[in-house]
């Protein structure tokens, strides 16, 4: 059954990439796909640990877990931001250099 699964798989995405108009086209929509895909995943789990610290902050009692409460929601806006600026930078380089639009 797994099998099965598998090429019906390979038989739906290869016409796609069958049909790309250059090897170079082909490796842009894929790059561009994957890291957007990464991207997408890594905010979310920013986001959880941010909000992590926001409940450890007010929900949780006592001197010790809002000092944690604290350092989570930092850190977890500085790697939003962080990976904010870094990506904005990617899509200008991607929309310079390679394809623009994408």
């Amino acid at each position: 059954m797994g099998a099965g699964i598998t090429l019906a798989l390979v038989a739906l995405a290869t016409p796609k990439y069958a049909a790309a108009a250059s090897f170079r086209e082909l490796v842009d929509t894929t790059v561009v796909r994957i890291g957007d895909s990464i991207v997408n995943l890594l905010i979310t789990l920013i986001f959880l640990y941010f909000l992590y610290g926001i409940y450890k902050f007010f929900f949780l009692g006592g001197g010790e877990n809002r000092a944690k409460g604290k350092k989570f929601v930092l850190s977890g806006l500085i790697g939003i931001t962080v990976l904010f600026s870094v990506w904005g930078i990617v899509r200008v380089l991607i929309n310079t250099f390679i394809t623009p639009g994408l």
